[in-house]
């Protein structure tokens, strides 16, 4: 019988919880009792605590005095602007390493995925009730952190990985949920492509540039959503 380590032990409830935070099967704000999550994932208070708390730096968690834990609330419209901005610093420099670093599979694995994601928005597309549709973009959306997390891991640099890791709670909460109302999967469907292709050419410019293009889009969209609906004032559009 082979024992799990309890640093490994520590990381599968994290790396769970982390999914399960993902895939919206616990919502913003929802408290995050040591009770609860020992028995939905098996195990005993420790791991859990230890996996809490190494998701506290990452944004998926927040710790309330006298209160525990609870899942982040969501970003601001000013926290997801600046939040897109500095993934789109730490993502395309990670672009740009990765396609001298890129393994063949790995690059499999990109493909796969972006077929994956593919798959879940035919799936959002033939939907005829509001369950299958969220869960069809929960599918989509959860691939989409998947495939910016290879990539960012593709640059086989540690500190990168690790900066794209202090926000990774909030990018990835703010492209999974359906209230920023940013369903952009056409779009980001070529984009991804176009990265893929410049990492299989082992292009690092052009691997920077299609990142770079890619989350640019998406801070186009949120300022826009955001000035038609007076979170943000116009103004900001060029401070941002």
């Amino acid at each position: 019988m082979t024992l799990i380590r309890h640093e490994s032990l520590r990381e599968i409830v994290a790396e769970r919880l982390r999914a399960d935070i993902i895939a919206g099967n616990l919502p913003s704000g929802s408290p995050l009792g040591l009770d609860a999550l020992a028995e939905r994932y098996g195990v005993s208070f420790t791991p859990v605590r230890e996996a809490l708390s190494s998701l506290e730096p990452t944004g998926f968690v927040v710790r309330e005095p006298r209160k525990g834990y609870r899942v982040a609330p969501a970003l601001t419209a000013r926290q997801l602007l600046d939040v897109l901005d500095a993934r789109q610093a730490i993502e395309s420099r990670a672009a740009l390493r990765a396609a001298a670093r890129v393994t063949a599979k790995r690059l499999a694995e990109l493909r796969a995925n972006v077929l994956e994601q593919e798959a879940r928005l035919a799936e959002h597309r033939a939907a005829s009730t509001e369950a299958e549709r969220t869960a069809a973009l929960r599918g989509y959306f959860v691939a989409d952190a998947a495939f910016h997390d290879l990539v960012i891991d593709s640059s086989q640099n540690p500190e990168l990985v690790r900066l794209a890791a202090t926000l990774s709670g909030h990018w990835h909460r703010a492209r999974d949920t359906q209230e920023h109302g940013l369903i952009d999967g056409e779009d980001a469907m070529r984009e991804h492509r176009e990265i893929v292709a410049a990492l299989s050419a082992h292009d690092p410019a052009a691997a920077e540039h299609a990142m770079s293009q890619h989350i640019e889009r998406v801070v186009e969209l949120v300022r826009r959503r955001d000035e038609a609906t007076g979170t943000i004032p116009p103004s900001k559009r060029s401070s941002s």
